[in-house]
């Protein structure tokens, strides 16, 4: 899955108890690790690993509110002794990089589908295009048009699984790259 990040969670060999079978049951492999003087910890410590997709990140946070950690990472996101709002926040943090991502992935390849004026004419496909052309600059340069069309889209609901079958429906000799980027966007 390509928004998956390493999960490293540094904890009590108590609470590791608590986390480990929690966590395999929702689908990860998770590895533990003992370690000695864990820093905010009293005594010996264990480092929690998983890798997780962004999408289970929540579960997982609703997990960790529930015990004492010295250190949550995901990714490249950081907390040491995470408050139960911190913990929050990582999950909107990663959600919104991730919809970044995801975003980028499908204007790059609108930008590759189609030219300015054919992806205006595939945006008349939709029964509120008036508002989605005038909602957008399209004089201006391709990048930014498809760009900020993905987000119009987004903000409206429009990407699912029939705009991906429009996509097909118009490109047809392109469908591997549109199933591709599909399996990135659509959860």
């Amino acid at each position: 899955m390509a928004d998956e990040e390493r999960l490293l969670v540094h904890c009590s060999a108590e609470v590791s108890q608590r986390l480990t079978a929690p966590l395999r049951d929702l689908g990860l492999n998770v590895r533990t690790t003992k370690i000695h003087g864990l820093e905010g910890l009293a005594g010996d410590g264990v480092i929690v690993m998983a890798v997780a997709a962004a999408t289970v990140l929540p579960r997982i946070v609703d997990l960790l509110k529930t015990v004492l950690v010295s250190r949550v990472k995901y990714g490249n996101i950081e907390l040491i002794n995470p408050t139960r709002e911190q913990l929050e926040v990582l999950v909107k943090q990663v959600a919104d990089r991730t919809q970044v991502v995801r975003t980028a992935t499908l204007g790059d390849l609108l930008l590759q589908l189609f030219t300015v004026e054919e992806l205006r004419l595939f945006v008349r496909r939709f029964g509120d295009a008036e508002e989605i052309e005038a909602s957008l600059a399209w004089q201006a340069p391709a990048a930014t048009v498809t760009s900020d069309l993905v987000e119009v889209l987004r903000r409206r609901g429009r990407i699912d699984a029939g705009f991906f079958e429009s996509l097909r429906g118009v490109r047809p000799h392109r469908v591997a790259e549109i199933d591709a980027v599909r399996t990135q966007v659509l959860p």
